[in-house]
């Protein structure tokens, strides 16, 4: 049986913006190309198509230096490109269809959702630190917990991300840290 992997955002941020980091644009790309071949079934949320949105538009202007909308919405479609190119990612929560018969129960599984990922945030409070000067979180953020509880309901065996503040949270769903993958 091939395993199901929920995609972390950041998997296509270093797909798109590669000259971020090209080890992690390699890795990325590796498992990319490990799910087009079906050794694995990919999973996104459309959580996952907006954070690609606001993140690289972001990293465009912010850390790049790219100031023509123009420019940094052409980035956005070929980072997205990454999930709709490939044919074994499934995007969960895009086509009504997908949900169950009646809108109650539709509004169940969503607040399900919502519930779930609110019971990691109070689990998995992580750690502050001090760094250079000003305190940082450690750990697994809000928004992860969102994604956590979605990969959960569709009952994902791994999720793959860069960011290790997953760690914590691996009774969830196990976490695949792509920088400690071998290929």
């Amino acid at each position: 049986m091939v395993q199901r992997i929920y995609l972390d955002t950041n998997i296509f941020i270093h797909c798109g913006l590669s000259q971020l980091d090209q080890g992690k644009a390699k890795r990325s790309k590796k498992l990319l190309e490990q799910i087009s071949q079906g050794k694995y079934e990919g999973v996104v949320s459309t959580l996952c198509l907006l954070e690609i949105c606001e993140v690289v538009r972001g990293l465009a202007v912010e850390v790049l230096g790219v100031n023509s909308p123009a420019d940094w919405k052409a980035m956005i479609s070929s980072t997205i490109e990454f999930i709709f190119k490939n044919k074994n990612i499934k995007v969960i929560e895009s086509n009504p269809e997908e949900r169950l018969g009646t809108s109650k129960i539709k509004d169940l599984m969503y607040c399900s959702v919502v519930d779930d990922a609110h019971r990691m945030i109070v689990k998995y409070s992580g750690t502050t630190k001090e760094e250079r000067g000003k305190f940082v979180h450690k750990g697994v953020g809000c928004v992860d917990c969102l994604h956590l509880a979605l990969a959960k309901m569709v009952e994902c065996d791994l999720i793959a991300t860069f960011d290790r503040g997953f760690e914590e949270t691996r009774i969830e769903v196990e976490p695949l840290i792509i920088q400690d993958k071998v290929w």
